[in-house]
C-alpha cells in the first residue's frame, strides 16, 4: 500500500462488501465489545452498541 489512507480505503470497501453478505449474528459480541471497551478505554460508547435509543 502506498499510503495508511490507501489502506484504511482497502478495508473499508472489503467491509462494504462482506456486510452485503454477512447475515449471521457475530458470536459473542457481548464478549467482544468488552474487551474492546478495556483495550481502548474512553473511546467507545457501549449505549451504542447495546442498541439503547433514548
Amino acid at each position: 500500500m502506498p499510503n495508511d489512507t490507501a489502506l484504511l480505503k482497502l478495508v473499508y470497501l472489503v467491509t462494504q462488501n462482506i456486510m452485503v453478505k454477512w447475515t449471521a449474528p457475530i458470536q459473542k459480541w457481548a464478549l467482544v465489545i468488552q474487551q474492546l471497551a478495556i483495550h481502548f478505554e474512553g473511546r467507545i460508547d457501549l449505549q451504542l452498541n447495546l442498541g439503547n435509543e433514548e
